[in-house]
């Protein structure tokens, strides 16, 4: 690159704005993004003590999970009728295969359990990394019951909005009222009609979830065909039937328990303006950054807004303002270290040269550090940042050795081009061992397996990208620059 200045500032030129463009483009995130390989398996029955649930539901399923391929730990905690199985997998597993694998032991096995019992659920653990913000629901008290129409526009409008977003997976309540169907059964009504408390949930078990009644084949196509049952009014669920007498005739749930409807305030309670009010939680999906869905949830209340003037829906806790304040610090600090290193070198270098040539390595390192972190996928983390930040002295020490023994060179009497090609020569050796040897260090950390490999693995490849960016910068850019300044200014140390 000697040879041709025009060329290699052209070079630097595109480096640098190609690291602007890759800075923009990397997806900002306070964690790096990672699928922890362990799913959670729920199963309910109704009102059944903690002992009945290990005996009848845990012990039963745990054989079962345990025969998937990559089980390698399994947890179980039973409590008052719900069962919940924490499994494990080995790192690496790919878990859509393992999920495939899971569901289909469990529905293999589910004569192994009561009848009563729920369908085994399968889901992976809460992220608490996905909840992006929080979202208080208010609507005017000239609106009658004030609380619960904003309870049901959070859920009927803003929530189904919401999962309508590609970045969004999902919107719950998390606060406002919700209303339950309670039914207080009467025990004299059960004795006279010769019924068991038992026989009255198994009545009620599976309610809204329909029930296979068979199959239909029409046109070399063979179709489920499931009964629904799902009651919409109080009416509806006080006829239906739960059981059978001691002479055999239909029991209907409204002759043993009385059914009405009940709300419930959900935890946690909030008032905004001194007035209560319902809370929504947005999830983002696995793929998606924190920003992302911000953006997408802002562009959906802004619309909303204007839809609906009469209702206020207020962020009050958001993900993003948190990450972006903390990325901007690390930039910040990114930016002052290398200005204070530029200056205490200035200070000791008595090359005029030299604080303009570390000037220019310190920012075409890191804008090639940016296009390859754009190019590997690795996303803007606290993490990959403090990676850059570590690395930002050492970006300096082969642009150090390099220019230093141009110097010395150029006091000797050679010319600039040759003291340029004739100080990288010498020094190509050492200095690409030394950055080798830097990378050597943290190479145990890119090794680890499991959660802490994945956990490290953005700061290894931010500092090694970064390293590997310096040394080609040092080699090639920035002989090519003191050759060209050096000759330009006239530039002749004193022996």
């Amino acid at each position: 690159m000697l040879d041709r200045p025009i060329a290699t500032t052209v070079l630097v030129f595109a480096i640098l704005l190609l690291g602007g463009l890759s800075l923009r483009r990397l997806p900002p995130a306070l964690w790096p993004e990672w699928r922890v390989p362990d799913l959670v398996v729920t199963t309910r029955l109704a009102s059944a003590p903690a002992e009945d649930v290990e005996r009848k539901i845990t012990e039963p399923l745990e054989p079962l999970i345990a025969g998937v391929p990559g089980v390698d730990r399994i947890e179980s905690v039973s409590a008052h009728g719900v069962s919940r199985t924490m499994v494990s997998f080995v790192w690496g597993t790919d878990m859509d295969l393992a999920y495939l694998e899971l569901r289909k032991r469990l529905d293999e096995g589910r004569s192994l359990l009561p009848p009563t019992a729920s369908r085994p659920s399968v889901q992976p653990p809460p992220d608490p990394s996905a909840n992006v913000a929080l979202i208080a629901v208010q609507i005017p008290e000239s609106a009658g019951d004030a609380l619960q129409e904003s309870f049901r526009w959070a859920d009927g409008v803003l929530a189904r909005r919401l999962e309508a977003e590609p970045g969004i997976a999902r919107a719950v309540l998390a606060g406002g009222l919700r209303r339950d169907v309670e039914v207080l059964v009467s025990e004299r009504a059960m004795r006279r009609l010769g019924l068991t408390l038992e026989q009255v949930i198994g009545g009620l078990n599976g309610l809204g979830q329909g029930r296979p009644i068979g199959q239909l084949e029409a046109s070399g196509f063979r179709y489920s065909v499931r009964l629904e049952q799902t009651e919409r009014r109080l009416e509806d669920l006080e006829r239906r039937i739960v059981d059978a007498d001691a002479l055999g005739s239909p029991v209907r749930l409204g002759e043993v328990a009385e059914v009405s409807l009940r709300a419930h305030d959900l935890p946690p309670v909030t008032l905004l303006d001194g007035r209560r009010v319902a809370l929504v939680e947005v999830f983002k999906t696995r793929d998606s950054g924190t920003l992302e869905a911000s953006r997408q949830l802002h562009r959906v209340l802004d619309e909303l807004a204007d839809r609906h003037p009469d209702v206020r829906a207020e962020v009050v806790r958001e993900q993003a303002g948190k990450t972006r304040a903390l990325l901007d610090e690390l930039l910040w600090t990114l930016a002052a270290g290398a200005g204070l290193a530029i200056l205490v070198l200035a200070a000791f270098l008595k090359d005029g040269a030299s604080p303009i040539g570390i000037g220019l390595a310190i920012p075409v390192s890191l804008a090639m550090t940016f296009v390859l972190l754009d190019l590997a996928g690795i996303p803007l983390t606290v993490l990959s940042l403090f990676g850059l930040v570590l690395g930002a002295g050492l970006l300096l020490d082969n642009a150090i050795v390099v220019m230093e023994n141009v110097s010395r060179l150029r006091r000797d009497g050679h010319s600039a081009r040759e003291a340029a090609r004739r100080g990288v020569r010498e020094v190509r050796t050492p200095v690409i061992a030394s950055t080798l040897t830097t990378l050597a260090v943290f190479l145990p950390l890119w090794l680890v397996g499991g959660y802490h490999g994945a956990l490290f693995k953005d700061l290894v490849v931010s500092l090694g990208v970064s390293l590997t960016a310096s040394l080609f910068t040092a080699l090639v850019v920035l002989p090519a620059f003191l050759a060209r300044f050096a000759r330009a200014r006239g530039v002749v140390a004193a022996a």
